[in-house]
């Protein structure tokens, strides 16, 4: 070989042979089978070592924890309560301590055996009795090893293992219409994730409904959720529900409404409606209540007086106009007042809702100041008169003392730009003025 010149040349043309090639490979596949064999030795190895120390630390342990040991793992319940008992009364004479419990498999074996009974099961308030005496009775600096310490924690673990469970539904069903698998294969996940919606945990049940609603959008299932009343669970999460999720659960009941009236019934006797008045104030969330409520309206007359019952058309009426009034442009402000919205838009500021009462005064705000800057400004503005004629001072002035210092601020300061004119002034009505600023904003002169 040339002096200065590497060998890979060389090596470069054996493998451009087939027969190299599947040499190379047979030569890969054995390594990787012996790589396996060894780790699989190794783990046969470690398991023997870990054998080997419990066996060596039951020859050293106390001969009451092995015979305590032996009456846990017999199976009698009466025998398996008794020696909890004995232990807590061995532990209160100092004949057993807390290192010894330690050192034995006691711990671990109560914490399998809190995880694997029912809930009602009285084993289960035992053994937390048992555990929290421990946790009085230690010492400060008392010996507490990692055994121990993940034995005390897995009675927290029951509602971890819950929610890794419930995070692998959901991933499950995410994209399940893309396998159309049978009905029968999926519904056991139904009974999964409505004792997740129920579960005292928080997180759980947000888990859960993300996963129901998730659910929802195979309508073949459809059926199966309604007979496990997984329905009304979905509409009692909307309140305690993450943000987040809320979008979820509102786009799968906004997907069963437009398909089909089905189960209308069955989400307004869940107090859909009742969940929509509380959250259709949130900005993030109207438009889509607003989209659900016009597929409802359009099922019926029966369907609209229960929207009526609820005031909630009212408020929806309200949040849409108060949101017009906003707008930047003077032909959405101009077409409110040329609809004659003012007097129920005003009648609205004697409802309870404190959060819409807001809207509505923004709103009132915005019009004023559209009267001032546009409609006749020399003269007396004429929003302001018609709020004094349909009576919205008087509204104002009980809202200037209302305990809530937003409320109080924004209607004291709307008084205070509605004007007190005289009678004999004889002031510009607001028909006219609107006449004239279409007038103005189309030659750009005033008349």
């Amino acid at each position: 070989m040339d002096e200065g010149k590497t060998n890979h040349e060389g090596r470069s043309r054996l493998y451009k042979s087939n027969g190299f090639h599947d040499d190379f490979r047979r030569k890969r596949r054995d390594d990787g089978i012996q790589i396996r064999k060894q780790k699989r030795m190794d783990i046969f190895e470690n398991r023997r070592k870990i054998s080997q120390n419990f066996a060596d630390n039951d020859e050293q342990a106390n001969p009451m924890i092995i015979e305590i040991m032996n009456m846990l793992k017999c199976g009698d319940k009466q025998r398996e309560t008794a020696s909890i008992k004995e232990m807590a009364t061995k532990m209160g004479i100092n004949e057993i301590s807390l290192k010894d419990l330690c050192g034995s498999d006691v711990l671990s074996t109560l914490a399998e055996m809190f995880c694997n009974r029912p809930k009602d099961d009285p084993m289960r308030s035992i053994i937390v009795d048992f555990f929290q005496f421990c946790s009085r009775n230690a010492n400060d600096g008392a010996p507490l090893d990692h055994l121990a310490i993940e034995s005390l924690c897995m009675m927290l673990l029951s509602d971890k293992l819950k929610r890794c469970l419930m995070w692998t539904v959901t991933h499950l069903i995410h994209n399940l219409h893309e396998y159309s698998p049978h009905v029968e294969e999926v519904s056991p996940l139904i009974e999964i994730i409505s004792s997740g919606m129920q579960a005292v945990n928080r997180s759980l049940q947000n888990d859960a409904a993300r996963a129901c609603a998730l659910l929802i959008e195979w309508p073949e299932i459809w059926d199966e959720i309604h007979t496990s009343n997984l329905l009304p669970l979905l509409v009692g999460s909307l309140a305690s529900t993450q943000r987040d999720n809320q979008f979820t659960i509102l786009r799968a009941i906004d997907f069963i409404t437009q398909t089909t009236p089905k189960f209308t019934r069955v989400l307004i006797d869940a107090g859909l409606l009742e969940n929509f008045m509380h959250l259709i104030n949130c900005r993030g969330l109207s438009r889509d209540i607003c989209f659900i409520l016009s597929n409802l309206a359009a099922e019926g007359e029966g369907i609209i007086d229960m929207m009526i019952t609820t005031n909630l058309l009212r408020s929806v009426a309200a949040f849409t106009l108060s949101h017009c009034c906003q707008s930047a442009k003077r032909s959405h402000i101009a077409y409110i007042l040329e609809i004659d919205a003012l007097p129920p838009f005003t009648d609205m500021l004697t409802c309870m809702d404190a959060e819409l009462v807001l809207y509505i005064l923004d709103a009132i705000e915005a019009l004023l100041q559209y009267g001032e800057h546009n409609l006749v400004p020399e003269s007396t503005n004429p929003v302001s008169v018609q709020l004094e004629e349909i009576g919205c001072r008087e509204k104002l002035e009980f809202l200037s003392q209302s305990q809530n210092m937003e409320i109080h601020i924004k209607a004291y300061a709307i008084l205070e730009r509605i004007s007190i004119y005289d009678v004999n002034d004889k002031p510009i009505s607001l028909c006219e003025a609107l006449v004239k600023d279409a007038y103005s904003a189309f030659t750009g002169r005033r008349p």
